[in-house]
């Protein structure tokens, strides 16, 4: 059965007209066309079934959706009428999105009393009957990935503060923390992956990374450095979502040796754009570009404990990351464009660790040292990865769509490596790392070459 709304009044169902009794049983199913005006609130579609010798209930039902309501009027004498509701935001609704996409129900029906949902956009929504396929037309219409790309922006500032930390030494009085000074380059490869959740999507994602560097001797156990890092970064959302971009950042370290201790402290600026896509359960392409800026600081202390060729050197990390995000405005899904602000975000970690490592010699005096860390990394605060956004469509005074990624505050992090330093002085560092929390992963692996000058 058809039943279509216009003008913003109730919708009028198709009439069954039987000359004579009618004993009724079995599923009405109701195809709803909510016009290009919005009826809100309870509604009555008036009688789709007359008889004129009267009707009998046999056990006649009508199915529901997930955000239209209907119900049988057996109150007028020789009829049936339909009784519904439209409700994008209802408690059924809402129970069949994701936690975390409720905003996105809230609005859709923000937009229905406003007349601003468009007929076909409004008909697809009220006539799935399914809760998962609700879900997953909801999910559709999140602009989520916008503060995943932020999330992953984030995990790469921490990589490349890292990546700035070392130009080893052969020989020293404490060799094992001492630096020197070198230029090196760095290629590696990692992939980041966040489960899903009742409250958002999970995504997986692969950067290809090259960073390269120098580090200069300024005397009085002084060093400084300079470094740079370009990223490839690719990520997939439950196949409906899809980001592409590059990340560059440089930076500046400086460090100070006292004895078997080190301090060293860096400063990082990074910018990225990212192409992104989302198909909606329209059918339609929405597609935006994100610009992305971080500003990263890191001061570490560090200390050497050895006895003979084994070593431990505990560690503590503390780093501030600042985000900005720019402007975003999609294209190619009419109606379901997002218009997302700017926004900074601030984040702030604290990271223990400790190195394991020993040494050996071969016979040609190459030298060979290999590294087990341990460590964890927490999140201090309640800074987060989101965005807030209208569609186009929004109407004016609608509430804003706020959108969130995942994000755990505490990391278990591992990395093992094998340091080969020749007779000569070049180092080069083989390592694979991990970071692990309740919801994600995060595995690599790099290849750094240093050359002393």
């Amino acid at each position: 059965m058809t039943a279509a709304q216009a003008g913003g009044a109730a919708a009028a169902a198709d009439l069954l007209e039987i000359d004579g009794t009618a004993s009724l049983g079995g599923k009405v199913q109701v195809n709803m066309d909510v016009g290009d005006g919005p009826a809100a609130g309870a509604q009555s579609a008036g009688p789709f079934l007359t008889a004129t010798g009267g009707v009998t209930d046999e056990g006649l039902s009508v199915e529901s959706t997930v955000a239209a309501t209907y119900s049988l009027d057996w109150s007028t004498a020789g009829a049936v009428a339909l009784d519904y509701q439209l409700d994008f935001a209802s408690a059924g609704a809402r129970a069949a999105a994701r936690p975390g996409h409720a905003p996105v129900t809230r609005h859709l029906q923000t937009m229905y009393e406003a007349g601003s949902l468009s007929r076909e956009e409004g008909n697809a929504l009220a006539n799935i009957a399914d809760p998962d396929a609700y879900r997953e037309a909801i999910a559709s219409l999140s602009g989520e990935i916008y503060a995943d790309t932020q999330n992953s922006a984030l995990q790469s500032s921490l990589r490349f503060g890292d990546a700035m930390m070392s130009c080893a030494e052969r020989s020293d009085a404490y060799r094992f923390i001492a630096e020197g000074q070198c230029s090196w380059m760095l290629v590696g490869g990692s992939r980041f992956s966040q489960e899903g959740s009742g409250s958002s999507m999970g995504f997986d994602e692969t950067t290809f990374s090259l960073a390269g560097g120098l580090q200069a001797d300024a005397g009085n156990d002084w060093h400084f450095g300079a470094a740079f890092s370009y990223e490839n970064r690719n990520m997939s959302k439950d196949g409906m979502m899809s980001s592409d971009g590059d990340m560059f950042q440089l930076g500046g370290v400086a460090k100070r040796e006292f004895g078997p201790a080190l301090v060293a402290a860096s400063l990082a600026v990074g910018y990225g754009r990212f192409d992104i896509e989302r198909e909606t359960f329209l059918g339609d392409t929405a597609r935006g570009d994100q610009d992305l800026w971080t500003l990263s600081g890191q001061i570490r202390g560090e200390y050497l404990l050895e006895r003979g060729n084994l070593f431990a050197k505990p560690r503590l990390d503390l780093g501030v990351d600042v985000i900005r995000t720019g402007k975003v405005r999609e294209t190619g899904a009419d109606g379901f464009n997002h218009e997302i602000d700017g926004a900074t975000e601030t984040y702030v970690n604290l990271q223990p660790a400790v190195e394991f490592g020993a040494e050996w010699q071969g016979t040609d005096g190459t030298l060979f040292r290999p590294t087990l860390m341990l460590g964890v990394t927490q999140f201090l605060g309640d800074g987060a990865p989101e965005v807030d956004s209208l569609f186009e469509d929004s109407p004016s005074g609608a509430p804003r769509i706020t959108a969130s990624s995942q994000f755990d505050k505490l990391y278990g992090d591992v990395a093992l490596g094998l340091q080969v330093l020749s007779a000569k002085g070049l180092s080069v560092d083989a390592g694979a790392f991990g970071s692990f929390s309740e919801n994600t992963e995060r595995y690599g692996a790099s290849l750094k070459v240093s050359i002393p000058f």
